[in-house]
């Protein structure tokens, strides 16, 4: 299958999926994240807004902030195709971004050097090989991101149906995940990080 028609396959098997279903794998899938290693590791948690049928993993912000984590939300700049982590702090406010994904309001932003930018980074997509090579929406913007903040643990998180047993077509750019978290385990496809 080409990219595209693997990219509708995805979707359309997620998206039928029952509203209370994807409620129930998208708690068991914030479980697993949380009993992990590398939530573990980490102090900085770089992850995303669920949209549309997305795994849900909103529940995690306030648990991070309890423990002390900061938590960082892609923003995107259209004009220069790349995703800006953005800290996204208790009281922030959310907007309506491109493509009507919610993202923090930037104002107050304080610039991230990429090279110091350690974090645990939770990944959506529509499909995961064994290889950790992640299926997108096709935008490229992950990719560049991963290109340019290079020290983060790339985790993709995916119902258990997202995981692909073939090679996701890929290009020179795509940069692979090193765990796929879905509602039965966390799997690293990369090294375990040390406790």
């Amino acid at each position: 299958m080409i990219k595209k028609e693997l990219r509708s396959y995805f979707l359309e098997k997620r998206n039928t999926l029952p509203a209370e279903i994807r409620e129930e794998l998208s708690v068991l899938i914030c479980n697993h994240i949380l009993s992990s290693a590398i939530w573990k590791k980490y102090d900085d948690i770089f992850m995303y807004v669920p949209f549309r049928s997305e795994v849900d993993i909103l529940p995690l912000i306030d648990i991070a902030w309890r423990e002390g984590k900061k938590v960082f939300l892609p923003k995107i700049d259209t004009q220069n195709s790349v995703i800006i982590p953005i800290e996204y702090k208790r009281f922030s406010t959310l907007i309506k971004g491109p493509y009507g994904i919610m993202e923090p309001q930037s104002e107050d932003n304080i610039h991230i050097n990429p090279i110091e930018f350690r974090a645990l980074c939770l990944v959506p997509l529509l499909a995961c090989d064994t290889n950790g090579y992640r299926l997108g929406y096709g935008g490229g913007y992950y990719d560049k991101f991963f290109a340019l903040y290079s020290n983060l643990f790339r985790c993709g998180i995916g119902f258990s149906f997202q995981k692909y047993n073939n090679d996701v077509p890929r290009e020179q750019h795509d940069i692979a995940m090193m765990a796929f978290c879905c509602e039965e385990q966390m799997e690293y496809i990369q090294e375990r990080p040390a406790y």
